[in-house]
């Protein structure tokens, strides 16, 4: 094991978390794949194996010592991947689709890793459920999709009998970790934290007011929304960013933004959302936890077109990727002051809005389809997370949300006023907020609803 064993801040953080409240849902990264086709389970094993032996980030564990956490690394271990065969239960696929749900939603033991673990469920004679999990202190979006692809390409080497072609990785976890300690005590560390509190200092976190629709205290801790936007709604967004000189993901951005503001009925406006944190190519292809949350102030200036409201959000999305290295725990340690460790929850944004790179990794297995499966329970810690995919070619913005925040209906609505407001933007960049927000084109519902009261923290 590489350096002194001391965890990456941001994994510092979910272990104390994880001390506090052992076995939280929101902390496992998990996802179901349906494979239909001739499956050689050997190979698959192997395959989900081999990956566990390139990666000392999923076979790291974390124990308690008077100085704190520390992480250590375990030899790779077999049988990662459990086969269970349920094509004898009365219902097949619903006992296929119970195990890996039991299987996604079990906790790790963060002493004894690795912390990945697969499961292969055979509900027919061509027909199995794959589960994937692993806990969140080892991974992030973008290490899921290298597990995946990397998982597909050992699958179709080893079914075509030839060698399989994966460079050794160029660094391990460890290294980036130790390499980051020692960045954390220069110059540049001070100018990035100085850069955030600058623009974060004196501004009072959104807090969503919480609805009116009663949960049941055992009820659901999370609840999902896929809204797949029309192939020319898509098409008209990615042609839209490019004649502006940025991406779909600015452009939906600045919708999101203000979503937020008509909700909300505040102008000064802080998003999270998340930066891949790469920016060496040693760490293209690493797996561990790399990712760090930035938080995004931006104004809303109702009588201003939203083509300025997308170039401020432009510009300031530039210069953070100049200041994404430092943790964003550095910087709710110096906003919280005197607070303790536990103090600085309510410092973490309500609203995120990230891209899931994830979503667009396609595993191309000889003989065999694969289709991605949206599982039965979603978990939310935040207020709402919305995910922008690529599913064939269309953009999907996928809203997480917790019910007793944003019911069902209240989510529907921001789908379909975000759709109603992007129609528009397209047809005239140049049209003020204010405009935009007296669209006849938004729901009935929504223009006559009561303004959540301004200012309004829960």
């Amino acid at each position: 094991m590489a350096g002194n064993g001391l965890p990456y801040p941001t994994q510092e953080r979910l272990w104390r978390l994880e001390q506090q409240q052992p076995g939280r849902q929101d902390f496992l990264v998990a996802g179901l794949l349906r494979l239909t086709g001739d499956v050689d389970e050997a190979a698959l094993q192997d395959a989900v194996e081999t990956v566990v032996a390139r990666h000392e980030s999923l076979r790291t564990g974390f124990r308690s010592t008077a100085e704190g956490p520390r992480r250590f690394v375990v030899d790779p271990p077999r049988r990662v991947l459990g086969l269970f065969d349920v094509r004898r239960a009365a219902s097949p696929y619903e006992q296929a689709l119970d195990l890996a749900e039991e299987h996604c939603q079990r906790p790790f033991d963060l002493t004894d890793p690795p912390l990945l673990r697969a499961a292969l469920a055979r509900y027919g004679d061509t027909e199995r459920l794959l589960a994937l999990t692993m806990h969140h202190i080892v991974t992030d979006g973008y290490s899921s999709g290298v597990v995946l692809r990397e998982i597909g390409a050992l699958y179709r080497g080893r079914v075509a009998g030839g060698p399989v072609e994966l460079p050794a990785p160029v660094a391990q976890y460890g290294e980036f970790v130790d390499r980051q300690y020692a960045w954390f005590t220069g110059e540049q560390a001070r100018q990035d934290l100085s850069y955030w509190l600058g623009d974060l200092r004196g501004h009072r976190p959104l807090r969503l007011t919480p609805s009116a629709r009663a949960v049941p205290a055992d009820g659901p801790c999370g609840d999902a929304y896929n809204l797949t936007l029309p192939q020319p709604l898509s098409d008209g967004t990615r042609q839209f960013a490019l004649e502006h000189g940025c991406t779909p993901y600015l452009v939906l951005l600045a919708v999101m933004y203000l979503l937020v503001h008509l909700y909300t009925g505040e102008s000064d406006i802080a998003l999270g959302s998340a930066m891949a944190n790469r920016g060496r190519t040693e760490y293209e292809d690493m797996v561990g936890y790399l990712r760090n949350i930035i938080v995004l102030r931006e104004t809303v200036h109702e009588d201003r077109p939203f083509t300025q409201l997308l170039a401020g959000i432009r510009a300031h999305v530039l210069s953070a990727y100049d200041h994404q290295a430092l943790p964003f725990d550095h910087v709710v340690r110096a906003l919280a002051g005197d607070r303790g460790p536990d103090g600085d929850e309510d410092l973490y944004p309500d609203v995120l809005f990230c891209t899931d790179n994830s979503a667009a990794v396609r595993w191309d297995l000889p003989g065999v389809r694969v289709e991605r499966i949206d599982r039965r329970a979603v978990i939310s810690k935040r207020a709402m997370t919305v995910f922008l995919q690529e599913r064939d070619r269309n953009l999907t913005l996928r809203f997480v949300h917790r019910p007793d925040v944003l019911s069902t209906e209240d989510v529907h609505a921001l789908g379909e006023i975000c759709q109603a407001l992007l129609r528009r933007i397209l047809t005239e960049p140049e049209i003020t907020l204010n405009v935009l927000s007296g669209e006849a084109e938004l729901p009935t519902w929504w223009r006559f609803r009561p303004v959540r009261q301004k200012g309004a923290h829960a």
